[in-house]
C-alpha cells in the first residue's frame, strides 16, 4: 500500500489457497487490507505531525485548518 493508500500489490501463499474456503480467504484479505490502512495512517501521521512549516506541524494544520486560520484573524 502507498502512502496515498493505494492497494499496489496482493499476494496470497498458494497454500493459503488450498487450506482456507473462499469465503474465509476474502475476509482475510478484507481483515489484513484495513489493517494495512490503519498503519498507513499511523505512518502518515508520524510523518505530518513531525514536519513543522513556519512553526505550525502540519499534521496540526490538517485535522484543523481553522485553528490556524483563527491565529491570523485580526481581534484573536
Amino acid at each position: 500500500m502507498s502512502g496515498a493508500k493505494e492497494l499496489l500489490e496482493i499476494w496470497i501463499n498458494t497454500r493459503a489457497k488450498r487450506t482456507v474456503d473462499n469465503l474465509t480467504l476474502g475476509e482475510l484479505v478484507t481483515q489484513m487490507i484495513r489493517a494495512v490502512e490503519l498503519r498507513a495512517d499511523d505512518a502518515r501521521a508520524q510523518l505530518l505531525d513531525g514536519t513543522s512549516i513556519g512553526g505550525f506541524a502540519v499534521g496540526d494544520v490538517l485535522r484543523d485548518p481553522g485553528q490556524l486560520l483563527s491565529r491570523f484573524q485580526p481581534g484573536r
